[in-house]
């Protein structure tokens, strides 16, 4: 089966984040054929699939996509490069000491900016259900944000992390929040059975709960 393709569309402008960067799209090699395709949103686009761009070794996509289209699981993939301030556009939450904070800008940019784009441009299956958000280490956590955080947007997430946080978000004996704490605080919210909107994740009320995150 012939590998999928590549696209780049170079320097795309975030008004969210007031910067650009380049966004590589691989589509299906049965793209061709008129049909429509769920789409995943991947961080760290330059990690994907080019051992020159990648700074940790690539995810070996194509390889990967190739295995999924023998089993008739045929995505769009959206690889999102990142800038440098990759650690703070990846971070929902703010550190006095660590700064970061930029998390829902960079999501409002996916959702609001790039997503609209993409649906525009390429044949994609619209809703939840067909709208997948993944990435490894800051880019796994802002994946699992984004899945609290936009129901209506993102119905599956993907997030590869040795622990719940590092860095800026705050874990392993940092005092600042973490999205684990958030979590917890998420559970605890709908035990005592809060006010909507309560969510120390700032996810519509039941979520991560419902699911036993």
């Amino acid at each position: 089966m012939p590998p999928p393709t590549k696209e780049t569309d170079a320097g795309v402008w975030s008004p969210q984040l007031r910067n650009r960067r380049d966004v590589d799209v691989y589509l299906p090699a049965s793209y061709v054929d008129g049909r429509r395709y769920p789409v995943i949103y991947m961080h760290d686009g330059q990690n994907l699939t080019d051992p020159a761009t990648a700074f940790a070794g690539t995810w070996g996509l194509f390889e990967v996509l190739g295995r999924l289209a023998e089993r008739r699981v045929e995505p769009i993939v959206v690889g999102i490069h990142n800038t440098a301030d990759r650690l703070s556009e990846y971070s929902p939450f703010p550190d006095a000491r660590r700064g970061g904070g930029d998390g829902d800008a960079y999501l409002s940019f996916i959702v609001d900016t790039l997503k609209p784009r993409i649906d525009r441009q390429y044949r994609t299956r619209f809703g939840p259900a067909h709208t997948a958000i993944l990435g490894s280490s800051m880019g796994g956590l802002i994946s699992l944000y984004a899945w609290f955080r936009r129901p209506d947007v993102f119905g599956l997430a993907g997030g590869l992390a040795r622990r719940c946080g590092s860095g800026v978000i705050g874990c392993s004996g940092s005092s600042s929040p973490s999205i684990c704490r958030a979590r917890d605080a998420c559970i605890s919210t709908s035990a005592r059975r809060r006010a909507p909107g309560r969510c120390a994740m700032r996810a519509p009320c039941g979520r991560c709960c419902a699911r036993g995150a």
